[in-house]
């Protein structure tokens, strides 16, 4: 009876035993699938995120080849805009990678903890961050040299400005100038009434030469451009033109009983050429 209660002892002992082995072999397998599967994952996103740095690497160096090409052309408001919208999508870009960066560090970070190691996975991190570095440099460079020629372009903005207001000046200058130098005045009027305005003066022998007077009052004229004067009513009768204007640059026109009806000017610069007066007197 002894003998049979120490067997039953001992395979109760010996089951348990099994049981027991059992489950801490199962653990070890759980816990070690569970690495795996860790370690499967943080690989997964790690490549994954150096994958995406890359890809993120060769979008800025396509954006950087566009604005090489459009600050070595004409800089006009188009392509500044245009080249301010790719610096912009270029740190955008950067930005992305500072925070991909990040989470492959934390990715290398995690596998150094659980005791695996990759070979090359933190040189490559190191090499991307390196990229990165590198290419804020470059950004920072590029960005200067395009506010530096933003601030070339307001300059020559500015001197087209002033060249423009010098041009405008000049030309409302040489405007009055021109106007001044082809201004003219002529008076048709009553012998009499000339005379006694000082306009004309009676010379020679018993006054019979009219000339111009010294200081002719040009308020009694009336203003004209010689570029445009071609014909000057008269309607008077024994017309005499006092100022001195050479005989083959007008036409008189006559009417009836000897009237003269207006004159006719055939050359503008020979007639004017001795004097921007045109004095018609008659009786």
């Amino acid at each position: 009876m002894k003998k049979l209660l120490i067997i039953v002892v001992f395979l109760s002992a010996f089951v348990s035993c099994g049981k027991k082995g059992d489950t801490l072999r199962t653990g070890k397998v759980d816990s070690l699938e569970t690495v795996v599967r860790m370690k499967d994952s943080i690989i997964n996103d790690a490549f994954i995120g150096i994958n995406d740095i890359a890809a993120t690497l060769n979008q800025i160096a396509e954006r950087e080849k566009l604005i090489a090409k459009q600050t070595s052309g004409e800089l006009n408001k188009t392509t500044r805009a245009q080249i301010s919208e790719n610096l912009t999508a270029i740190n955008q870009l950067l930005e992305q990678n500072r925070v991909k960066l990040a989470a492959l560090q934390s990715s290398s970070d995690r596998l150094k903890k659980a005791n695996i190691q990759i070979d090359g996975l933190q040189k490559l991190v190191s090499a991307l961050e390196q990229q990165q570095s590198d290419k804020n440099t470059q950004i920072e460079s590029l960005a200067q040299q395009v506010k530096a020629l933003n601030i070339r372009v307001a300059d020559l903005k500015t001197s087209v400005d002033n060249l423009r207001e010098d041009k405008a000046g000049l030309q409302h200058e040489v405007a009055i100038q021109s106007e001044e130098i082809n201004t003219v005045y002529y008076i048709v009027d009553m012998e009499k009434t000339l005379v006694n305005k000082d306009i004309i003066d009676k010379k020679g022998f018993i006054g019979r030469t009219r000339v111009v007077g010294n200081n002719p009052d040009m308020s009694d004229f009336t203003q004209a451009d010689k570029r445009t004067l071609e014909r000057i009513k008269v309607n008077g009768k024994r017309s005499k033109i006092v100022s001195s204007h050479p005989e083959n640059s007008y036409m008189l026109i006559m009417g009836d009983n000897n009237t003269l009806d207006e004159l006719v000017i055939t050359d503008k610069e020979e007639f004017w050429k001795n004097s921007n007066l045109l004095i018609i007197s008659h009786k």
